[in-house]
Protein backbone atom coordinates (compact mmCIF):
# COMPACT_ATOMS: atom_id res chain seq x y z
CA UNK A 1 0.00 0.00 0.00
CA UNK A 2 2.77 2.43 0.93
CA UNK A 3 4.55 1.61 -2.35
CA UNK A 4 1.43 2.35 -4.34
CA UNK A 5 1.02 5.74 -2.62
CA UNK A 6 4.64 6.71 -3.35
CA UNK A 7 4.28 5.66 -6.99
CA UNK A 8 1.09 7.66 -7.38
CA UNK A 9 2.68 10.71 -5.79
CA UNK A 10 5.69 10.59 -8.14
CA UNK A 11 3.56 9.90 -11.20
CA UNK A 12 1.38 12.87 -10.45
CA UNK A 13 4.29 15.35 -10.19
CA UNK A 14 4.46 17.66 -13.23
CA UNK A 15 7.95 18.18 -14.72
CA UNK A 16 8.67 21.92 -15.14
CA UNK A 17 10.23 22.93 -18.47
CA UNK A 18 13.04 25.44 -17.99
CA UNK A 19 12.75 28.70 -19.90
CA UNK A 20 15.45 29.48 -22.46
CA UNK A 21 16.87 32.35 -20.39
CA UNK A 22 17.85 29.85 -17.71
CA UNK A 23 20.22 28.09 -20.10
CA UNK A 24 23.65 29.66 -19.69
CA UNK A 25 27.06 28.93 -21.07
CA UNK A 26 29.51 27.71 -18.48
CA UNK A 27 33.12 26.97 -19.43
CA UNK A 28 32.12 26.36 -23.05
CA UNK A 29 29.47 23.76 -22.02
CA UNK A 30 25.68 24.30 -21.76
CA UNK A 31 24.11 23.52 -18.39
CA UNK A 32 20.39 24.17 -17.47
CA UNK A 33 20.17 26.03 -14.16
CA UNK A 34 18.55 24.21 -11.25
CA UNK A 35 18.46 20.75 -12.80
CA UNK A 36 21.51 19.23 -11.12
CA UNK A 37 24.79 20.09 -9.44
CA UNK A 38 27.90 20.14 -11.59
CA UNK A 39 29.74 16.81 -11.33
CA UNK A 40 33.51 17.02 -11.20
CA UNK A 41 36.07 14.35 -12.09
CA UNK A 42 36.41 11.80 -9.27
CA UNK A 43 32.79 12.21 -8.03
CA UNK A 44 30.00 9.61 -8.37
CA UNK A 45 27.07 10.08 -10.72
CA UNK A 46 23.66 8.80 -9.52
CA UNK A 47 23.42 5.10 -10.33
CA UNK A 48 27.12 4.86 -11.33
CA UNK A 49 29.33 2.12 -9.97
CA UNK A 50 32.59 4.00 -10.53
CA UNK A 51 33.44 7.72 -10.20
CA UNK A 52 33.40 9.73 -13.41
CA UNK A 53 36.78 10.31 -15.06
CA UNK A 54 38.01 13.48 -16.77
CA UNK A 55 38.30 11.65 -20.11
CA UNK A 56 34.63 10.59 -19.89
CA UNK A 57 33.52 14.16 -19.27
CA UNK A 58 35.52 15.38 -22.27
CA UNK A 59 33.85 12.86 -24.56
CA UNK A 60 30.32 13.64 -23.36
CA UNK A 61 30.48 17.44 -23.18
CA UNK A 62 30.79 18.99 -26.65
CA UNK A 63 33.35 21.75 -27.01
CA UNK A 64 32.55 25.03 -28.69
CA UNK A 65 35.53 25.94 -30.85
CA UNK A 66 36.58 29.55 -31.06
CA UNK A 67 38.62 31.49 -33.57
CA UNK A 68 41.74 32.99 -32.04
CA UNK A 69 44.01 35.51 -33.70
CA UNK A 70 47.20 37.35 -32.84
CA UNK A 71 49.36 39.88 -34.59
CA UNK A 72 52.53 41.84 -33.96
CA UNK A 73 54.93 44.03 -35.85
CA UNK A 74 57.21 47.01 -35.81
CA UNK A 75 58.18 49.98 -37.91
CA UNK A 76 61.87 50.80 -38.16
CA UNK A 77 63.82 53.88 -39.15
CA UNK A 78 67.63 53.61 -39.34
CA UNK A 79 69.86 56.42 -40.62
CA UNK A 80 73.58 55.67 -40.80
CA UNK A 81 76.93 57.12 -41.86
CA UNK A 82 79.72 55.02 -43.35
CA UNK A 83 83.34 55.93 -43.76
CA UNK A 84 84.49 54.59 -47.14
CA UNK A 85 87.93 53.14 -47.85
CA UNK A 86 88.26 53.91 -51.57
CA UNK A 87 91.51 51.91 -51.77
CA UNK A 88 90.01 48.66 -50.43
CA UNK A 89 89.53 45.74 -52.79
CA UNK A 90 85.81 45.29 -52.15
CA UNK A 91 85.13 49.01 -52.67
CA UNK A 92 86.99 49.00 -55.99
CA UNK A 93 85.12 45.91 -57.15
CA UNK A 94 81.67 47.16 -56.18
CA UNK A 95 81.88 50.86 -57.04
CA UNK A 96 84.60 51.17 -59.71
CA UNK A 97 82.13 52.58 -62.22
CA UNK A 98 80.57 55.07 -59.76
CA UNK A 99 81.74 58.38 -58.39
CA UNK A 100 81.67 58.24 -54.62
CA UNK A 101 83.35 60.12 -51.82
CA UNK A 102 84.87 59.08 -48.54
CA UNK A 103 81.52 59.22 -46.69
CA UNK A 104 78.27 57.52 -47.56
CA UNK A 105 74.95 58.26 -45.88
CA UNK A 106 71.91 56.00 -45.92
CA UNK A 107 68.36 56.02 -44.64
CA UNK A 108 66.86 52.57 -44.09
CA UNK A 109 63.15 52.01 -43.48
CA UNK A 110 61.35 48.76 -42.68
CA UNK A 111 57.89 47.56 -41.75
CA UNK A 112 57.66 44.04 -40.31
CA UNK A 113 54.33 42.29 -39.71
CA UNK A 114 53.30 38.88 -38.38
CA UNK A 115 49.83 37.43 -37.92
CA UNK A 116 48.31 34.10 -36.88
CA UNK A 117 44.80 32.60 -36.91
CA UNK A 118 43.91 29.48 -34.94
CA UNK A 119 40.69 27.52 -35.00
CA UNK A 120 40.74 24.35 -32.97
CA UNK A 121 43.73 22.29 -34.08
CA UNK A 122 44.29 24.26 -37.30
CA UNK A 123 46.33 27.44 -37.66
CA UNK A 124 47.41 29.83 -40.40
CA UNK A 125 50.35 32.23 -40.14
CA UNK A 126 51.96 34.94 -42.24
CA UNK A 127 55.07 37.10 -41.68
CA UNK A 128 56.68 39.54 -44.05
CA UNK A 129 58.40 42.88 -44.38
CA UNK A 130 58.66 45.91 -46.62
CA UNK A 131 62.03 47.68 -46.74
CA UNK A 132 63.62 50.57 -48.55
CA UNK A 133 67.12 52.06 -48.57
CA UNK A 134 67.77 55.62 -49.67
CA UNK A 135 71.41 55.85 -50.75
CA UNK A 136 73.42 57.42 -53.56
CA UNK A 137 75.57 54.30 -53.89
CA UNK A 138 73.10 51.47 -53.52
CA UNK A 139 69.38 52.38 -53.33
CA UNK A 140 67.03 49.44 -52.77
CA UNK A 141 63.37 48.57 -52.32
CA UNK A 142 62.13 45.11 -51.42
CA UNK A 143 58.98 43.27 -50.30
CA UNK A 144 59.39 39.79 -48.85
CA UNK A 145 57.22 37.03 -47.44
CA UNK A 146 59.39 35.61 -44.68
CA UNK A 147 57.03 32.88 -43.49
CA UNK A 148 53.55 31.73 -44.51
CA UNK A 149 51.70 28.47 -44.22
CA UNK A 150 49.26 26.12 -42.56
CA UNK A 151 49.62 24.05 -39.42
CA UNK A 152 47.55 21.28 -37.86
CA UNK A 153 47.92 19.47 -34.53
CA UNK A 154 46.91 15.84 -34.25
CA UNK A 155 46.64 15.43 -30.45
CA UNK A 156 48.53 14.52 -28.52
CA UNK A 157 51.88 13.94 -30.28
CA UNK A 158 51.87 15.00 -33.94
CA UNK A 159 52.04 18.39 -35.68
CA UNK A 160 52.08 19.14 -39.40
CA UNK A 161 53.27 22.32 -41.12
CA UNK A 162 53.14 23.20 -44.81
CA UNK A 163 54.36 26.43 -46.32
CA UNK A 164 57.27 28.84 -46.03
CA UNK A 165 59.04 28.38 -42.72
CA UNK A 166 62.28 29.09 -40.83
CA UNK A 167 63.25 26.12 -38.66
CA UNK A 168 66.14 27.58 -36.60
CA UNK A 169 68.13 24.38 -36.07
CA UNK A 170 71.24 24.52 -33.89
CA UNK A 171 72.24 26.20 -30.63
CA UNK A 172 74.91 28.56 -31.98
CA UNK A 173 74.38 32.31 -31.71
CA UNK A 174 76.44 33.71 -34.59
CA UNK A 175 76.99 30.49 -36.58
CA UNK A 176 74.91 27.33 -37.14
CA UNK A 177 76.64 24.66 -39.26
CA UNK A 178 73.71 22.24 -38.67
CA UNK A 179 71.09 24.63 -40.11
CA UNK A 180 70.85 22.56 -43.29
CA UNK A 181 67.53 23.93 -44.55
CA UNK A 182 67.94 27.60 -43.60
CA UNK A 183 69.50 30.69 -45.09
CA UNK A 184 72.86 31.67 -43.65
CA UNK A 185 73.05 33.93 -40.64
CA UNK A 186 74.96 37.18 -40.72
CA UNK A 187 77.29 36.85 -37.69
CA UNK A 188 77.41 40.65 -37.45
CA UNK A 189 73.62 40.68 -36.85
CA UNK A 190 72.57 37.16 -35.79
CA UNK A 191 69.13 38.24 -34.55
CA UNK A 192 68.04 39.63 -37.91
CA UNK A 193 64.90 37.89 -39.16
CA UNK A 194 65.58 35.58 -42.11
CA UNK A 195 63.46 34.39 -44.98
CA UNK A 196 62.35 30.77 -44.85
CA UNK A 197 62.00 28.05 -47.50
CA UNK A 198 58.86 26.34 -48.78
CA UNK A 199 58.60 22.93 -47.14
CA UNK A 200 56.43 20.26 -45.59
CA UNK A 201 57.46 19.23 -42.09
CA UNK A 202 56.13 16.98 -39.32
CA UNK A 203 56.89 17.04 -35.60
CA UNK A 204 56.31 13.88 -33.57
CA UNK A 205 57.04 14.41 -29.86
CA UNK A 206 56.73 12.15 -26.82
CA UNK A 207 57.50 12.85 -23.16
CA UNK A 208 58.70 10.33 -20.58
CA UNK A 209 59.56 10.19 -16.87
CA UNK A 210 62.87 8.28 -16.95
CA UNK A 211 66.38 9.29 -17.99
CA UNK A 212 64.95 10.06 -21.43
CA UNK A 213 62.61 12.98 -20.82
CA UNK A 214 61.68 13.90 -24.42
CA UNK A 215 61.94 12.31 -27.85
CA UNK A 216 61.12 14.15 -31.07
CA UNK A 217 61.26 13.23 -34.77
CA UNK A 218 61.05 16.02 -37.36
CA UNK A 219 61.17 15.01 -41.05
CA UNK A 220 61.30 17.82 -43.65
CA UNK A 221 60.48 17.65 -47.37
CA UNK A 222 61.83 20.58 -49.38
CA UNK A 223 61.28 20.87 -53.15
CA UNK A 224 63.45 22.92 -55.52
CA UNK A 225 61.57 23.97 -58.64
CA UNK A 226 61.40 26.93 -60.96
CA UNK A 227 60.57 29.97 -58.79
CA UNK A 228 60.35 27.73 -55.70
CA UNK A 229 63.39 27.53 -53.38
CA UNK A 230 65.75 28.17 -56.31
CA UNK A 231 68.41 29.64 -54.02
CA UNK A 232 68.57 26.43 -51.98
CA UNK A 233 70.50 24.49 -54.62
CA UNK A 234 71.50 24.13 -58.23
CA UNK A 235 69.40 21.11 -59.30
CA UNK A 236 65.63 20.77 -59.27
CA UNK A 237 64.17 17.94 -57.23
CA UNK A 238 62.90 16.91 -53.83
CA UNK A 239 65.24 17.12 -50.83
CA UNK A 240 64.77 15.36 -47.51
CA UNK A 241 66.05 16.58 -44.16
CA UNK A 242 65.42 15.27 -40.70
CA UNK A 243 66.16 15.85 -37.04
CA UNK A 244 66.07 13.42 -34.13
CA UNK A 245 65.94 15.11 -30.72
CA UNK A 246 66.57 13.50 -27.32
CA UNK A 247 66.51 15.13 -23.90
CA UNK A 248 68.73 12.58 -22.13
CA UNK A 249 69.92 13.20 -18.56
CA UNK A 250 69.25 16.95 -19.02
CA UNK A 251 71.37 17.06 -22.20
CA UNK A 252 69.91 18.20 -25.52
CA UNK A 253 71.00 15.80 -28.29
CA UNK A 254 70.13 16.49 -31.94
CA UNK A 255 71.02 14.22 -34.88
CA UNK A 256 70.52 15.86 -38.28
CA UNK A 257 70.59 14.78 -41.92
CA UNK A 258 70.14 16.27 -45.40
CA UNK A 259 69.97 14.27 -48.63
CA UNK A 260 68.73 15.17 -52.08
CA UNK A 261 69.76 16.35 -55.50
CA UNK A 262 70.03 20.08 -54.79
CA UNK A 263 72.87 19.83 -52.25
CA UNK A 264 75.38 17.17 -51.32
CA UNK A 265 74.71 14.80 -48.42
CA UNK A 266 75.47 16.23 -44.98
CA UNK A 267 75.24 15.00 -41.39
CA UNK A 268 75.05 16.98 -38.18
CA UNK A 269 75.31 16.61 -34.41
CA UNK A 270 74.16 19.28 -31.95
CA UNK A 271 74.70 18.98 -28.18
CA UNK A 272 73.79 21.38 -25.39
CA UNK A 273 73.68 21.14 -21.61
CA UNK A 274 72.85 23.58 -18.84
CA UNK A 275 75.62 22.88 -16.32
CA UNK A 276 74.38 25.54 -13.88
CA UNK A 277 71.32 27.72 -13.48
CA UNK A 278 73.05 30.55 -15.35
CA UNK A 279 75.51 28.67 -17.60
CA UNK A 280 74.93 26.63 -20.76
CA UNK A 281 77.56 24.99 -22.95
CA UNK A 282 76.94 23.72 -26.48
CA UNK A 283 78.67 22.19 -29.47
CA UNK A 284 77.36 21.60 -32.97
CA UNK A 285 79.14 20.19 -35.99
CA UNK A 286 78.41 19.11 -39.54
CA UNK A 287 80.10 17.05 -42.23
CA UNK A 288 79.47 17.75 -45.93
CA UNK A 289 80.21 15.18 -48.64
CA UNK A 290 81.86 16.37 -51.87
CA UNK A 291 81.86 20.07 -51.08
CA UNK A 292 82.82 22.14 -54.14
CA UNK A 293 85.02 25.18 -53.57
CA UNK A 294 85.97 27.61 -56.35
CA UNK A 295 88.82 30.12 -56.09
CA UNK A 296 91.35 32.05 -58.21
CA UNK A 297 94.99 31.09 -58.62
CA UNK A 298 97.69 33.82 -58.87
CA UNK A 299 97.26 33.95 -62.66
CA UNK A 300 93.57 34.82 -62.28
CA UNK A 301 92.34 31.42 -63.44
CA UNK A 302 89.42 29.69 -61.74
CA UNK A 303 90.26 26.54 -59.84
CA UNK A 304 88.00 24.04 -58.11
CA UNK A 305 88.49 21.74 -55.13
CA UNK A 306 86.07 18.93 -54.23
CA UNK A 307 86.51 17.45 -50.76
CA UNK A 308 84.74 16.35 -47.60
CA UNK A 309 84.32 19.39 -45.37
CA UNK A 310 83.57 19.75 -41.68
CA UNK A 311 82.29 22.68 -39.63
CA UNK A 312 82.21 23.09 -35.86
CA UNK A 313 80.89 25.59 -33.31
CA UNK A 314 81.74 25.38 -29.61
CA UNK A 315 80.33 27.95 -27.25
CA UNK A 316 78.86 28.95 -23.94
CA UNK A 317 76.13 31.27 -22.69
CA UNK A 318 76.30 32.86 -19.26
CA UNK A 319 73.36 34.91 -18.01
CA UNK A 320 73.15 36.80 -14.73
CA UNK A 321 70.75 39.57 -13.65
CA UNK A 322 73.53 41.36 -11.74
CA UNK A 323 76.44 40.92 -14.19
CA UNK A 324 77.14 40.88 -17.90
CA UNK A 325 75.49 38.27 -20.07
CA UNK A 326 78.19 36.50 -22.07
CA UNK A 327 78.12 34.57 -25.33
CA UNK A 328 81.48 33.13 -26.40
CA UNK A 329 81.92 31.00 -29.53
CA UNK A 330 84.69 29.41 -31.55
CA UNK A 331 83.86 28.61 -35.18
CA UNK A 332 85.84 26.37 -37.53
CA UNK A 333 84.65 26.10 -41.12
CA UNK A 334 86.69 24.00 -43.54
CA UNK A 335 84.40 25.09 -46.40
CA UNK A 336 85.92 28.57 -46.05
CA UNK A 337 88.98 30.03 -47.74
CA UNK A 338 92.49 30.18 -46.35
CA UNK A 339 94.64 33.32 -46.36
CA UNK A 340 96.40 32.45 -49.63
CA UNK A 341 93.13 31.96 -51.50
CA UNK A 342 91.78 35.27 -50.23
CA UNK A 343 94.98 37.04 -51.32
CA UNK A 344 94.48 35.60 -54.80
CA UNK A 345 91.02 37.14 -54.95
CA UNK A 346 92.21 40.55 -53.74
CA UNK A 347 95.19 40.49 -56.13
CA UNK A 348 92.86 39.84 -59.07
CA UNK A 349 90.73 42.86 -58.08
CA UNK A 350 93.83 45.07 -57.80
CA UNK A 351 95.04 43.91 -61.20
CA UNK A 352 91.63 44.52 -62.76
CA UNK A 353 91.21 47.97 -61.19
CA UNK A 354 94.59 49.13 -62.46
CA UNK A 355 93.70 47.90 -65.96
CA UNK A 356 90.33 49.65 -65.82
CA UNK A 357 91.92 52.96 -64.74
CA UNK A 358 94.51 52.72 -67.53
CA UNK A 359 92.30 51.63 -70.43
CA UNK A 360 88.69 51.39 -69.27
CA UNK A 361 88.79 47.61 -69.77
CA UNK A 362 86.97 45.86 -66.90
CA UNK A 363 87.63 42.26 -68.04
CA UNK A 364 89.43 41.18 -64.84
CA UNK A 365 86.94 42.98 -62.61
CA UNK A 366 84.08 41.14 -64.30
CA UNK A 367 85.95 37.88 -63.77
CA UNK A 368 86.36 38.68 -60.07
CA UNK A 369 82.62 39.37 -59.82
CA UNK A 370 81.85 35.77 -60.80
CA UNK A 371 83.19 34.56 -57.43
CA UNK A 372 82.57 37.71 -55.39
CA UNK A 373 79.65 36.26 -53.40
CA UNK A 374 81.53 33.51 -51.49
CA UNK A 375 84.63 35.72 -50.99
CA UNK A 376 82.72 38.77 -49.67
CA UNK A 377 80.12 36.88 -47.60
CA UNK A 378 80.17 37.31 -43.81
CA UNK A 379 82.90 35.10 -42.31
CA UNK A 380 84.24 33.63 -45.58
CA UNK A 381 87.38 32.14 -44.00
CA UNK A 382 88.01 29.17 -41.71
CA UNK A 383 88.54 30.08 -38.06
CA UNK A 384 86.81 32.74 -35.96
CA UNK A 385 86.25 33.72 -32.35
CA UNK A 386 83.03 35.53 -31.46
CA UNK A 387 82.21 37.34 -28.21
CA UNK A 388 79.16 39.29 -27.05
CA UNK A 389 78.75 41.05 -23.70
CA UNK A 390 75.42 42.60 -22.73
CA UNK A 391 74.29 44.36 -19.56
CA UNK A 392 70.77 44.97 -18.28
CA UNK A 393 70.38 48.36 -16.59
CA UNK A 394 73.92 48.56 -15.14
CA UNK A 395 74.33 50.65 -11.99
CA UNK A 396 70.55 50.83 -11.74
CA UNK A 397 70.27 53.04 -14.83
CA UNK A 398 66.72 52.25 -15.85
CA UNK A 399 65.81 51.41 -19.46
CA UNK A 400 69.50 51.35 -20.46
CA UNK A 401 70.99 48.22 -22.09
CA UNK A 402 74.60 48.52 -23.32
CA UNK A 403 76.38 45.72 -25.20
CA UNK A 404 79.48 45.05 -27.27
CA UNK A 405 80.11 42.38 -29.92
CA UNK A 406 83.36 41.34 -31.54
CA UNK A 407 84.60 38.81 -34.12
CA UNK A 408 88.27 37.89 -34.56
CA UNK A 409 89.67 36.14 -37.65
CA UNK A 410 92.50 33.78 -36.67
CA UNK A 411 93.86 33.41 -40.22
CA UNK A 412 94.58 37.05 -41.10
CA UNK A 413 94.33 38.67 -37.61
CA UNK A 414 91.58 41.06 -38.72
CA UNK A 415 88.59 41.93 -36.51
CA UNK A 416 85.26 43.69 -36.20
CA UNK A 417 84.03 45.47 -33.08
CA UNK A 418 80.52 46.83 -32.45
CA UNK A 419 79.63 48.66 -29.21
CA UNK A 420 75.96 49.58 -28.85
CA UNK A 421 73.44 51.01 -26.39
CA UNK A 422 69.66 50.55 -26.31
CA UNK A 423 67.15 52.80 -24.53
CA UNK A 424 63.52 51.74 -23.89
CA UNK A 425 61.90 54.31 -21.56
CA UNK A 426 59.05 55.18 -23.95
CA UNK A 427 56.54 52.30 -24.12
CA UNK A 428 56.79 50.21 -27.31
CA UNK A 429 59.69 52.32 -28.58
CA UNK A 430 63.27 51.01 -28.75
CA UNK A 431 66.16 53.28 -29.69
CA UNK A 432 69.59 51.79 -30.38
CA UNK A 433 72.86 53.51 -31.21
CA UNK A 434 75.63 51.37 -32.69
CA UNK A 435 79.15 51.93 -33.99
CA UNK A 436 80.89 49.24 -36.04
CA UNK A 437 84.67 49.34 -36.49
CA UNK A 438 86.66 47.05 -38.79
CA UNK A 439 90.41 46.57 -38.61
CA UNK A 440 93.04 44.58 -40.46
CA UNK A 441 96.07 44.66 -42.71
CA UNK A 442 96.08 44.84 -46.51
CA UNK A 443 94.76 41.61 -48.09
CA UNK A 444 92.89 40.68 -44.90
CA UNK A 445 89.15 40.11 -44.72
CA UNK A 446 88.24 43.21 -42.69
CA UNK A 447 91.12 45.27 -44.04
CA UNK A 448 89.62 45.08 -47.54
CA UNK A 449 86.02 45.91 -46.61
CA UNK A 450 84.58 49.07 -48.22
CA UNK A 451 83.34 50.65 -44.96
CA UNK A 452 85.81 50.35 -42.06
CA UNK A 453 83.64 52.56 -39.82
CA UNK A 454 79.86 52.84 -39.52
CA UNK A 455 77.61 54.76 -37.13
CA UNK A 456 73.87 54.11 -37.02
CA UNK A 457 70.82 55.00 -34.94
CA UNK A 458 67.88 52.63 -35.10
CA UNK A 459 64.38 53.44 -33.85
CA UNK A 460 61.77 50.67 -33.66
CA UNK A 461 58.15 51.12 -32.68
CA UNK A 462 56.40 47.86 -31.74
CA UNK A 463 52.69 47.19 -31.98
Amino acid sequence: MIGLLIFASVAGTETRKLPEEEIVQKERHLYPLGTYEEIKPGQFKPGAEFPIQAEEMETKTPKIEKLYYSYSGYGELKPLLQGQDTNSAEYQLKYYAQEAGNINSELNMKLWLKGRLRYGSASVWLAGDLSAKVSELDPQREARILEAGLGYKFPPWLKLYAGKKTLEWGHGYAWNPTAFVERDKDPRDPECKREGYYMLTLDYTRHYTGALKTFSLSPVFLPVLEHVNEKFGECYGLNFAGKLYFLWHDTDINLLLLIGGSQTIRYGLDLARKVASDLEIYCEGAYIHNHKQEFFNPAGQTRENVFGAGSLVMGLRYGSPSAANVILEYYHNSTGYNAEQMRGFYSLIDRGFQQWEASGDDFWLKRAETLAAPHTAPAPMQDYLGLRLAWKEPDAIRYFYPAISGIYNFWDKSFSLAPEATYTEIPNLEIRALCRILGGEINSENGEKPNPCQIEIRARYFF
